[in-house]
């Protein structure tokens, strides 16, 4: 009984701070330790270009994504992307969709990733750093995070 009643406590406290869904920023921000230098699967509601951080990083393109669903944004993170894949990209992810769209990536910080600008590390403390080879994927609503091939 007691173990019971202690379950029942965990969730609604789990319940009642909001706890971040899965693949959005909120929920990778949350224990960024858990994951730097690992590949995730982030769900983008949608993308907005950052020219001031792209002219910084010569090759890449940079956007902030809004992350979780259209209707229920979870938070905001930085995508760098190589300048090549940038277009296709963007168009691929502004098509619209009722549930946001999977993208897949190395969870990156200013610390751990590539050697960046401060203009960047101080506007983009964690990032999603999207490989050449990076697609948008389909996911059922249940996925987990991914840590397979981009």
């Amino acid at each position: 009984m007691r173990v019971l009643r202690w379950l029942g406590v965990l969730s609604w406290a789990a319940f009642s701070l909001g706890a971040a869904e899965k693949g959005t920023a909120n929920f990778y921000q949350s224990a960024p330790q858990e994951y730097l230098g690992k590949e995730i699967r982030l769900r983008v509601a949608s993308p907005t270009p950052v020219p001031d951080l792209t002219a910084a990083d010569q090759g890449y393109v940079w956007m902030e994504a809004a992350t979780g669903r259209p209707q229920k944004e979870e938070g905001k993170i930085m995508l760098r992307i190589p300048s090549a894949d940038s277009a296709k990209l963007a168009k691929t992810m502004n098509l619209p969709s009722s549930s946001g769209r999977w993208l897949e990536g190395v969870f990156a910080g200013h610390d751990t990733g590539a050697v960046l600008p401060s203009k960047i590390k101080e506007r983009a403390p964690y990032y999603l750093q999207v490989s050449c080879a990076s697609a948008q994927k389909e996911a059922p609503e249940d996925v987990e995070t991914a840590s397979g091939s981009l």
